[in-house]
């Protein structure tokens, strides 16, 4: 078994939940009307696979969100752009006899979006947010607020798993379609995309070997594995396979998936029929039905009358048939040969949006004639479900030929769109690419018409592979990020009596990501690298644990030129509600609080107090190891700055008086 890859996940959007982009409410001096005030969310997507170019698809207009009974202020703007995510994105159903990697091009898209604010004609802001993935998947609304944005960084990626809902340890017949769909969502990404198969023997020998391989793999992209007996070449062993465990693996023969185990399946049976359906995940299930299958057409007729003379002859009929229309149906049965679980993983393929059939080598599209089906029942026993399907094609003529290479005029493919190509990190590798091809003829050079394109992936027919260039090298990338320090939110665990685990610093060097859109989500790319490093695990490594000394807290005031003390507030320091620093000369050295401060959330008051009413000289109030200022206050008050987290590795908490500018 191969070693596991050190891996880490990015998140993606899930374009088939709700995807709501919200707007802040613009601010207006009081009185003024807000009726004119329109917000525009316009959507901005990778003009193709791999492309480092991005087009407009959609511009969104609202207006506000009125006050509510609860908050007497706007909500501002509100946008839910999952539908038209999910329909500039698609999945495609693998070829009925493919046996090798194939490239899912449009299950994945990044995209970001511009939010613009006007107050009429006039333009008040416009703001580009930072650029994300999206993919053609969804979950369960019930798991949706949980998982909405861990889904690929927590269960994907705890598991390796691959884009798939169905029980483990699957039945698999000898010429049975089967697939599984992995995503490239992780770095280092991998160079090489190696399908590595354990097989098991009926002699109980085993042998592991590689069966498929992939160059030039890219980052944030779906790719179909077929894992079929035959697509594996268990067909040709030997020996006889009985049974498979399947993986993947990068080039250096690490493992960066789950491990999927089949049993091969030799019963025999009268009829066995195959069900290729699209999963809640963006990839393709195959189920085999067993048991008994019935095909069946109902037909409608068009039928027209007709004068046929006045001699009203017998043989001549008065009303004949114009048109006839079949609609085939076909039910299906699993044959009691299900299991348990089977119960629970059929609700994914209730709520599928796309089906098809095996039929003479072909994938042929059918809908559902069914709309219930029982999910769960412990006292079911065995477990059976026969399903009928109708065939979405109408049939108007009947014939049965075997099928035959197509006679057509020789085409070939040619490059279309073009761009350098971005690595994991979002930086030029030196490299162009072809982002799509256009199908033209060999004889002539013209391009067929209608345009036919394709996408430039490995394994397509006219794969242009990339190629060496100085306009996209590294030094090219329009972006750069800047230095990420991230203080970490996981502390070190397994300290001693009278220490505590402590915080490490996440630093992400400076030109360790780029982007092609803007300095803004160059940077975004470098925090998400750091706040993905933010786990127990590398707390537990990268960070010491500390003694729980309290933490001296501390006031100094500074003040300027030759005024008279009386003008500057006298400030008492209290903390939840606790006074810690008691009210002095405002021209007093710095003051230490007489008992530090515990590790906590704590609510710091400073209430200020003036000895005279007229020429007060107004201060702000600061606390630079929280990043804490205070507006300009110049009166009597308390002021609070609420909510303060302090923690035992936390430097001295000085709370710094300024006279204001």
């Amino acid at each position: 078994m191969d070693y596991l890859a050190t891996i880490t996940h990015q998140k993606l959007v899930l374009a088939r939940n709700p995807v709501v982009i919200g707007m802040e409410p613009v601010v207006l001096a009081e009185g003024l009307s807000r009726v004119d005030l329109l917000y525009i969310c316009e959507l901005f997507m990778q003009e193709g696979f791999q492309a480092a170019g991005f087009g407009s698809t959609s511009v969104h207009e609202a207006n506000e969100e009125p006050p509510t009974d609860d908050s007497p202020f706007s909500a501002g703007a509100y946008f839910e752009i999952q539908t038209r995510l999910d329909d500039m994105l698609s999945a495609e159903p693998p070829p009925f006899d493919a046996s090798k990697i194939l490239v899912c091009a449009g299950n994945t898209r990044q995209f970001f979006v511009r939010k613009s604010r006007f107050n009429g004609d006039d333009l008040l802001d416009t703001e580009d947010e930072t650029s994300e993935w999206a993919i053609k998947a969804g979950i369960s609304e019930r798991d949706y607020d949980t998982y909405g944005g861990l889904f690929f960084t927590r269960h994907i990626a705890e598991g390796r798993r691959f884009l798939t809902w169905q029980p483990n340890n699957k039945l698999v017949r000898t010429d049975q379609p089967e697939w599984l769909y992995f995503l490239t969502n992780f770095s280092p990404a991998p160079e090489q995309l190696h399908v590595r198969v354990d097989c098991l023997y009926e002699d109980s020998t085993r042998e592991t070997y590689t069966a498929l391989t992939m160059e030039d793999i890219s980052y944030m992209t779906v790719y179909g594995i077929p894992v079929s007996m035959q697509a594996l070449g268990l067909l040709d062993r030997e020996k006889t396979v009985v049974r498979y465990d399947v993986w993947l693996s990068n080039e250096n023969t690490e493992r960066i998936s789950e491990i999927r185990s089949y049993q091969v399946w030799t019963e025999y049976f009268e009829t066995v029929r195959y069900l290729l359906f699209q999963n809640g995940l963006g990839g393709y299930d195959t189920l085999p039905f067993v048991g008994l299958s019935v095909e069946s057409m109902k037909v409608s007729r068009q039928i027209l009358s007709r004068f046929v003379g006045h001699d009203y002859l017998p043989t001549v009929s008065e009303e004949i048939i114009n048109e006839v229309t079949g609609d085939r149906q076909i039910t299906l049965s699993t044959g009691n040969r299900l299991r348990a679980e089977h119960r629970t993983y059929f609700e994914d393929m209730l709520l599928s949006q796309e089906f098809r059939i095996a039929d003479n080598g072909e994938w042929i599209p059918v809908v559902p004639a069914f709309d219930t089906l029982t999910t769960e029942n412990i006292a079911e026993w065995p477990i059976d479900r026969t399903l009928t399907f109708r065939y979405t094609n109408p049939f108007s003529r009947f014939s049965k030929l075997p099928k035959i290479a197509k006679d057509d005029r020789p085409t070939g493919w040619r490059d279309w769109i073009t761009s350098c190509e971005l690595g994991a990190n979002g930086l030029r590798t030196g490299r162009r690419i072809v982002n799509a091809l256009v199908k033209y003829y060999l004889d002539s050079g013209e391009n067929v018409r209608p345009l036919v394109t394709s996408v430039n992936a490995p394994g397509a027919d006219g794969y242009i592979p990339p190629w060496e260039t100085e306009d996209c090298d590294l030094e090219t990338t329009p972006f750069f990020s800047e230095e990420v320090v991230y203080v970490s939110q996981k502390k070190k665990s397994g300290c001693s009596v009278g220490f505590i685990g402590g915080s490490w610093n996440i630093t992400i060097a400076a030109e360790s990501y780029g982007s092609e859109i803007s300095q803004a989500d160059a940077n975004a790319k470098a925090l998400a690298a750091a706040l993905a490093m933010d786990t127990q695990a590398n707390a537990d490594t990268n960070a010491v644990c500390i003694s729980t000394t309290p933490i001296p807290l501390s006031l100094v005031q500074v003040v300027s030129g030759p005024v008279s003390y009386i003008y500057y507030p006298s400030i008492q320091v209290l903390a939840n509600s606790v006074s810690k620093i008691p009210a002095r000369d405002p021209f007093t050295a710095k003051v230490f609080a007489a008992s530090p401060m515990d590790a906590g959330v704590y609510n710091i008051d400073l209430k200020l107090t003036y000895i005279i009413f007229i020429s007060r000289r107004p201060v702000i109030i600061t606390i630079p190891s929280k990043g804490l200022t205070s507006p300009v206050l110049n009166k009597p008050q308390t002021y609070r700055f609420a909510n303060v987290a302090i923690n035992w590795e936390d430097p001295e908490i000085e709370i710094i008086v300024t006279e204001a500018p």
